[in-house]
């Protein structure tokens, strides 16, 4: 009688964890999840953005004169999306994201690579202030390939071969200025190498020491 018993409780435990979310309550509350697909960063992807944590590099100006900068906080993480509430399948996708400092021209870009919808990169460009020892952002600039899009086109579609100011890029990502910004042009991205150059409105730039 107990075999028959927990038989026809589990199969009353299954009744309603199939039906609870067509009734319209929450899928985390009445069933598992279900990963339906997952979308990683590819390693040509990463390549851009090549950075780990608290990495410094240098560039050089038009004049000569040398800009450190200081990478900051670049961190992977997975996170999940489901597209119906009432369902409990979810896709999972992947994000890389981290800061580059440029503290003595008092300018830092934020920058997410990210899988979804697809693979496509967002970069805002922040100028500071500091104020008590501490850098407080006074300006933001969204920097895309193209300033009519919400998202990106994918990867192969971005890069490119460009010659600017004498020095030539290869397969190379341009982020051009979204909002008007009076400090930035644009902003050039190698594979394996990242942040390559960034062109200021007033045609100065810096380069990477590579």
């Amino acid at each position: 009688m107990l075999k028959i018993d927990n038989i026809f409780v589990l199969s009353f435990l299954s009744l309603i964890l199939s039906s609870c979310c067509e009734l319209g309550i929450p899928a985390g509350a009445c069933c598992g999840d279900d990963k339906i697909g997952e979308l990683l960063l590819s390693d040509t992807e990463l390549s851009y953005i090549p950075y780990t944590s608290f990495n410094n590099t240098f560039y050089t100006s038009q004049n000569g004169s040398e800009v450190f900068a200081s990478i900051q906080n670049f961190d992977r993480d997975l996170y999940k999306l489901s597209f119906d509430d009432h369902s409990c399948d979810y896709h999972t996708y992947e994000r890389k994201s981290g800061r580059v400092y440029f503290f003595s021209i008092d300018l830092a870009f934020d920058i997410t690579l990210d899988t979804y919808p697809h693979a496509n990169m967002t970069i805002l460009a922040k100028s500071l202030d500091e104020i008590d020892n501490a850098y407080h952002t006074v300006e933001e600039t969204s920097l895309k390939p193209d300033c009519s899009k919400f998202y990106n086109d994918s990867f192969e579609l971005l890069t490119q071969d460009t010659l600017v100011f004498g020095f030539q890029f290869h397969n190379a990502m341009v982020f051009e200025n979204c909002d008007n910004s009076q400090v930035l042009d644009k902003l050039i991205l190698s594979p394996d190498l990242g942040i390559d150059m960034i062109i200021f409105n007033d045609s100065t730039f810096l380069k990477l020491n590579n």
